[in-house]
C-alpha cells in the first residue's frame, strides 16, 4: 500500500511543481506582452509627434501665394480650394459682424438694457406675486380636474355627473387655499375669485414675459457680436487643422513615384518619411508579434494549467476517498519535464526580438520604396516568418537581403541653416527608457 501511495504524491507533487512553472511563465508572457503593448503606444506618440512636425515644416502659413506653391511642390492640387471655402465663410462672419456694430442694439446697448432692466425692476414684484398665487391655485391635481371639466369657464360643467366630481375637487382646492392663506365660503365665490385674478394675473406674466424676452434678444446680439470677434482667430485654426489633415493624408497614400519625387526634391520630407514609415513599421512589428508569439502561447498555457487544476483536484479528490492509482517513473518524470530549456530560449528570442525593434532608429537607412522589408533591417535579419508580410515578401523576393538595400540617405547637415537642422534633429526617436527595456 505505501508503495502505490508514494507513486501517487510523488506525480501529484509533479503536476504541482509543473503548475507552479507554467503559472511562472504566464505571468512572464503577461509581462512581456505589457512591454510590447507599452513599446507600440510608444512608438504612436512619436508617430503622431513626426506628423506634427511635418505639418509643422510643410505649412508655416496660409496665404494664397504659398499654399499655391506647396501645391505643386505636393502635387496635390486641392489646398487653395479648401481655403476658398474658409474665406467665404470668413467673408460671412465680417458681414455679420459689421451688420451688428452697426444696428442701434449694439450702438446703444447699454441704455436699451438699462431702460429694459428698469421696467423688469418695476414689474417683478407683480409678476412673482401673481406667478406665487397661480402656482397656489393651478399647480395642483384638483384644480387641473376643473379645468378639465370646464368648471372656471362662463358656461360652467355640465351633467349630474360631473357636478358630484367638481364638488369634491372644488372642496379639495378650497382646503389648498385655505392653507395658503385664501378663504372661500363656498364653490361659486372659487370660482369667482379665479375668473377675476386669472386674467389680471396673466396679463403682468405677459408683460413681464415680453420685457424678458426682449432682454434675451438684446443680450444674444450681444454674445453673438463677441463669438464673431473671435471666429476669424477660430476660422483660421480649423482652416489649419483642415489643410493638415488633408496633406497628411495625401503623403501616406501618395503613390511611390510621387513621394520618391518629393523627397528627391527635399532632403527633410525625404527624413520625414523615412522616420514616419519606419515608426509606422514598428507599431505593426510590435502588435503582430504580441498575438503570434506571445498571445497564442499565453492561450496554450491556460489551456494547459486549466488542464492541470482539473488533474490535481480529481487526484486529490481519489486519495481522501482512498482510492489507489499507480504512477510509474516514467509518467512522473514526464510531468516533471517542463522543458525549461525551450522556455528559456522562446524568453531570449521574445525579449531580443523587441529590444532590437524598440531601439531601432537608423531610419535614414530605411527605403521608402514598397519593395523593401523594414523586417530584416530594424532585426538585423532575425527570423520572422510567423509575420505575414517577412513571410510574403521573402516568398516573393527570393534571395533579398536587406545588406544589399542600405540607403544610407543621411541629410548633409553641411548644407543646412541651423533652424532646419534643430527641426531634424528633434524628429528623433525618444530614448526613452521604456525603449530601451530588455528580457
Amino acid at each position: 500500500m505505501g508503495w502505490f501511495s508514494n507513486g501517487m504524491d510523488e506525480y501529484m507533487n509533479a503536476c504541482r511543481e509543473r503548475q507552479g512553472f507554467l503559472q511562472s511563465q504566464e505571468q512572464w508572457l503577461n509581462d512581456e506582452s505589457a512591454k510590447y503593448q507599452e513599446s507600440a503606444e510608444q512608438f504612436q506618440k512619436t508617430r503622431d509627434r513626426i506628423r506634427q512636425e511635418t505639418v509643422g515644416y510643410l505649412l508655416p502659413e496660409v496665404s494664397d501665394g504659398y499654399l499655391q506653391e506647396l501645391e505643386k511642390k505636393l502635387s496635390y492640387p486641392m489646398l487653395i480650394a479648401t481655403k476658398r471655402e474658409y474665406d467665404a465663410e470668413f467673408q460671412q462672419v465680417e458681414k455679420r459682424r459689421l451688420e451688428l456694430e452697426a444696428s442701434d442694439d449694439i450702438k446703444n446697448y447699454d441704455f436699451n438694457l438699462y431702460q429694459i432692466d428698469d421696467v423688469l425692476n418695476g414689474l417683478t414684484p407683480g409678476y412673482e406675486a401673481a406667478t406665487k398665487r397661480k402656482n397656489l391655485w393651478e399647480d395642483c391635481s384638483y384644480f387641473k380636474n376643473l379645468s378639465q371639466r370646464n368648471y372656471f369657464t362662463p358656461e360652467g360643467s355640465k351633467g349630474w355627473w360631473n357636478a358630484i366630481l367638481n364638488w369634491r375637487d372644488v372642496s379639495l382646492l378650497m382646503s389648498r387655499l385655505r392653507k395658503g392663506g385664501e378663504i372661500y365660503s363656498n364653490p361659486t365665490n372659487v370660482r369667482d375669485a379665479y375668473r377675476l385674478f386669472a386674467d389680471q394675473a396673466d396679463e403682468v406674466i405677459k408683460a413681464y414675459d415680453r420685457k424678458q424676452r426682449e432682454k434675451n434678444r438684446l443680450v444674444g446680439l450681444k454674445d453673438e457680436l463677441q463669438r464673431l470677434r473671435k471666429e476669424p482667430e477660430n476660422l483660421l485654426a480649423r482652416l489649419y487643422q483642415k489643410l493638415s489633415e488633408m496633406i497628411l493624408e495625401h503623403l501616406e497614400i501618395a503613390p511611390e513615384e510621387v513621394r520618391l519625387q518629393m523627397a528627391k526634391q527635399d532632403p527633410y520630407l525625404d527624413t520625414f518619411f523615412r522616420k514616419a514609415l519606419g515608426t509606422q513599421k514598428q507599431i505593426k512589428y510590435l502588435k503582430e508579434l504580441a498575438v503570434v508569439r506571445i498571445d497564442s502561447q499565453r492561450e496554450q498555457l491556460r489551456q494547459e494549467l486549466s488542464k492541470l487544476k482539473e488533474k490535481i483536484s480529481k487526484l486529490e479528490l481519489q486519495k481522501r476517498r482512498g482510492k489507489r492509482k499507480v504512477f510509474n517513473q516514467a509518467q512522473i518524470a514526464q510531468m516533471r519535464d517542463v522543458k525549461a530549456d525551450k522556455w528559456a530560449k522562446r524568453r531570449s528570442q521574445i525579449g531580443e526580438v523587441r529590444t532590437r525593434i524598440v531601439t531601432f532608429d537608423n531610419y535614414n537607412n530605411g527605403s521608402l520604396l514598397e519593395r523593401y522589408l523594414w523586417w530584416d533591417l530594424m532585426t538585423r535579419g532575425m527570423h520572422g516568418h510567423d509575420i505575414y508580410e517577412v513571410r510574403h515578401f521573402h516568398e516573393t523576393n527570393p534571395g533579398w537581403n536587406y545588406k544589399d538595400h542600405l540607403e544610407g540617405n543621411a541629410v548633409d547637415e553641411n548644407g543646412l541653416d541651423n533652424a532646419a537642422e534643430s527641426l531634424a534633429a528633434s524628429m528623433s526617436t525618444p530614448t526613452d527608457e521604456s525603449f530601451q527595456d530588455a528580457t
